[in-house]
């Protein structure tokens, strides 16, 4: 494998380490929102909260995590 198929590889892992936690989070958000409605409507308060926000990765993000998996092999 060469450096730049290396390189490749750590970028895919480290988005797909990323990705995972990202669904995670969304998952958990959906879930308390989920629960909250769920009280509302038990106790008859119709205010129904705003879906949570979860930021999306970034190009950034990728490329930190990717530096640090990298530092872990080469280390």
């Amino acid at each position: 494998m060469n450096p730049y198929e290396i390189r490749l590889e750590l970028l895919k892992l480290a988005r797909g380490i990323l990705a995972d936690e990202k669904s995670i989070e969304m998952q958990s958000a959906s879930e308390t929102w989920q629960a909250q409605v769920a009280y509302l409507e038990k106790t008859g308060t119709w205010k129904v909260p705003d879906f949570p926000t979860v930021i999306p990765v970034t190009t950034d993000d990728v490329l930190k995590e990717a530096e640090k998996l990298n530092k872990f092999v080469s280390g």
